[in-house]
């Protein structure tokens, strides 16, 4: 599933994807990790390089803050705290793809936490990148890696 940031209520879409996924049945969650601070990284890198900005951010002051703020909500992730924060969009003058409609800031600590919660055993926790360096944040600091990838099983009762 690569959808999870356009979801509005974020955690009861995963509480009805345990719910209906038969006891020792897999849940895949991939998707942006959009509170890394490597996702921030990239917006900057495209303005940098005048591309079309993800998640339709077109200001450096934004996308330069995002970086810090992006390091505080994966710091407090990591620490326990589950904020499953939505994201404020315009629908009226928000450009069309690369994430611009994303309504869930996706923290890939807090989801795998919640699917624990859930009675979830997690198989696989990030791990993945698409460049050396992201392969090494997702190896090191798993909670900062700019893609969510998620693989839980339900436990059988």
């Amino acid at each position: 599933m690569n959808a999870i940031e356009h979801v509005q209520f974020p955690q009861k879409f995963l509480q009805e994807m345990v719910r209906v996924v038969k006891p020792g049945g897999h849940i895949i969650l991939m998707a942006p990790n959009l509170t890394s601070p490597l996702v921030a990284m990239r917006i900057t890198l495209d303005l940098l390089r005048n591309r079309t900005p993800y998640m339709g951010i077109t200001s450096w002051r934004e996308a330069i803050a995002l970086v810090f703020v992006n390091i505080w909500r994966c710091l407090r992730a990591e620490l326990g705290v589950n904020a499953f924060q939505a994201r404020e969009i315009d629908l009226a003058t928000v450009m069309v793809g690369n994430d611009a409609d994303a309504v869930y800031w996706t923290n890939a600590s807090e989801i795998r936490r919640f699917l624990k919660a859930e009675d979830c055993e997690i198989c696989l926790f990030q791990k993945q990148g698409t460049s050396v360096v992201a392969k090494i944040v997702a190896y090191l600091l798993p909670g900062f890696a700019g893609k969510l990838c998620i693989v839980a099983r339900k436990k059988k009762i």
